[in-house]
């Protein structure tokens, strides 16, 4: 019986097939936008090259600024986005500086349900999201307040209140003080809403240039789809009252 037992085994471990792959649990590369705003809707996308990252976890990644400026982004071609079940909305195509930016004068109410597709280019293969993202109510930024000390070796601890969506976006950008030149590091992070609080972790800051000394940080309600190494996000824009400043150490 004994022998009977270990031939079962061995004929079971041989019938199995290769390991499937495991799902990249990392923030995503491919990340399209539609943001409602006052008067108007804007779309962006944001489709990163694995060389241009700095930093990537689960909930956040991190990209040099040259004098403000992102490296230009993979040509994905273009994102066309429309209300799920109704019209279209607009579309962004890449700019020749490889920028993804576009707005028009549409006003889209919370709880409307959007979709989008992305066509394809040279570095992004086409998608077409199954699932729509829902314009959320706002969020209200607790901390860090204006005027907050962020040091690289400590993580920034961030609060917000109410609002609806799936998740919450925390856009900090790190520069030289202004009216000067230099390099910077941009920190993009989205976070689930309901637990009302996420740190961005101090690794995320490790490859800021010396020159970096101001940090100003926007916090967005957001509506995430995820599928994959895409994402998208209905993200209310901000306007200046929701950016707080501080300044930023080593």
């Amino acid at each position: 019986m004994r022998y009977a037992v270990m031939l079962a085994s061995i004929a079971g471990l041989s019938c199995k097939g290769p390991a499937a792959p495991q799902a990249d649990t990392r923030a995503p590369l491919y990340v399209v936008g539609i943001g409602p705003g006052a008067g108007l809707t804007a779309f962006t996308a944001t489709f990163l090259r694995a060389r241009d990252l700095r930093y990537r976890d689960a909930h956040c990644t991190a990209v040099s600024l040259t004098d403000g400026a992102e490296a230009p982004a993979a040509d994905g071609g273009r994102f066309e986005a429309w209300v799920a079940g109704g019209q279209v909305l607009g579309h962004v195509d890449r700019a020749p500086d490889g920028v993804y930016r576009a707005a028009v004068r549409v006003t889209l109410t919370p709880g409307t349900r959007l979709a989008g597709g992305i066509a394809g280019g040279a570095d992004v293969p086409a998608h077409r999201f199954r699932s729509p993202a829902t314009v959320p109510t706002a969020v209200r930024r607790v901390a860090p307040a204006q005027g907050f000390n962020l040091r690289a070796t400590e993580g920034l601890a961030v609060r917000w209140e109410g609002g609806s969506g799936s998740h919450v976006s925390l856009t900090l950008s790190l520069e030289p003080p202004q009216g000067t030149r230099g390099n910077g590091l941009l920190v993009s992070c989205v976070a689930p809403r309901a637990p009302g609080a996420f740190t961005v972790p101090a690794a995320a800051f490790a490859a800021a240039p010396a020159e970096a000394q101001s940090a100003q940080l926007l916090v967005a309600a957001t509506d995430r789809v995820r599928e994959g190494d895409y994402a998208l996000d209905a993200v209310l824009l901000g306007s200046e009252d929701d950016q707080v400043v501080g300044a930023f150490a080593r």
